[in-house]
């Protein structure tokens, strides 16, 4: 089962439940969490602040290799990795583009599969776009749809994938 599992959130270590739920404590800054048994990486994680829960997936080491190799990219030592979700109106918004000062890619955005990221264009179906190679610390990434632009403020961490999302006014 997914119970006894070590989650590291910073310094911090919680174990899993019999059913693999974990609580970690949510400060107003931004955390990196791991899920981790072993070697192995899980396939998901959830963080929950109150009554918002954040579903994030967290790609095994291999996984994320082969979209980084699929998708030419270099990830540099140091830097990090942002996941944009897009959404209106509750739902995945398609067409929209995403870019970050610095980055040493360019931004792709999910295709037909997991592991299918394409340049340009925009975020496909699920709303997705992927920055890698972003100078870790405080970043601004911008959010381009609908006839509108969002900033996100965001505190990219390095050798790690930080998640945000967007909401576009309807």
């Amino acid at each position: 089962g997914a119970g006894g599992l070590t989650v590291t959130v910073g310094v911090a270590e919680f174990t899993t439940a019999a059913d693999g739920s974990f609580t970690v404590p949510v400060a107003a800054t931004a955390r990196v969490a791991q899920v981790s048994a072993g070697t192995t990486v899980a396939s998901r994680v959830t963080l929950a602040a109150g009554a918002t829960r954040l579903d994030l997936p967290a790609p095994r080491a291999a996984l994320w290799a082969q979209i980084l190799d699929d998708s030419a990219l270099i990830a540099p030592m140091g830097d990090g990795a942002v996941v944009v979700t897009v959404t209106q109106d509750g739902l995945a918004f398609a067409s929209a583009t995403a870019q970050v000062a610095g980055a040493s890619n360019p931004t792709v955005y999910d295709g037909s599969d997991p592991t299918t990221w394409l340049p340009g264009g925009g975020t496909g179906v699920g709303g997705v776009a992927l920055l890698v190679g972003v100078p870790a610390g405080a970043a601004v990434v911008t959010v381009i749809g609908a006839g509108t632009s969002v900033d996100l403020p965001v505190e990219v961490a390095a050798d790690a994938v930080t998640f945000v999302s967007a909401t576009l006014p309807p």
